[in-house]
């Protein structure tokens, strides 16, 4: 059954890749006939429910990465992921809460700090924004979550911690 399941999940992934969201979302359900409990399979029907036109796709996902976070609380994708939708939806402070909550079960996560920094950014919240991409960066420096910190700095009006000022 395992190697059933990883061929089906395998085969869902690369129609999604190819741009055939509703051949993936078909094969992801498939493989979740086969095991009703491959995350794997949540995850990446989410992500091509997303990628199907229209905010009906939305919804979907959401309930699908909810599904993941059920199965396996640690799961940060299906979090990154829920707040992605989410964002999309314009319920950017539920987004911040699933954000949040998965840092409760990994507060150390690069991909979480990250995430709750740009939610930080879009509801104008400076210094948490700073913060999170701060704590990402002692954390796994690299120039993108820099260049995050100091978008922020520019918008909560300090240019000098930006790098804008000679």
């Amino acid at each position: 059954m395992a190697e059933n399941v990883r061929l089906a999940h395998t085969a869902a992934l690369c129609m999604h890749k190819r741009g055939d969201a509703e051949g993936a979302v078909r094969a992801y359900t498939a493989t979740l006939r086969i095991d009703a409990g491959f995350v794997e399979a949540y995850i990446g029907r989410g992500n091509a429910f997303i990628d199907m036109p229209g905010d009906h796709g939305l919804g979907l996902a959401i309930r699908d990465f909810a599904r993941a976070i059920h199965l396996l609380p640690t799961c940060q994708p299906a979090y990154v992921n829920m707040a992605y939708a989410m964002q999309h939806q314009g319920r950017l402070k539920r987004a911040f809460t699933i954000l949040s909550q998965g840092l409760g079960f990994a507060p150390h996560s690069v991909m979480l700090r990250e995430a709750r920094g740009v939610v930080n950014l879009q509801l104008s919240r400076f210094g948490p924004a700073i913060s999170d991409f701060g704590h990402a960066i002692a954390l796994a420096p690299s120039a993108e979550l820099h260049n995050n910190r100091g978008v922020a700095h520019v918008y909560a009006g300090s240019k000098v911690c930006a790098g804008t000022v000679p």
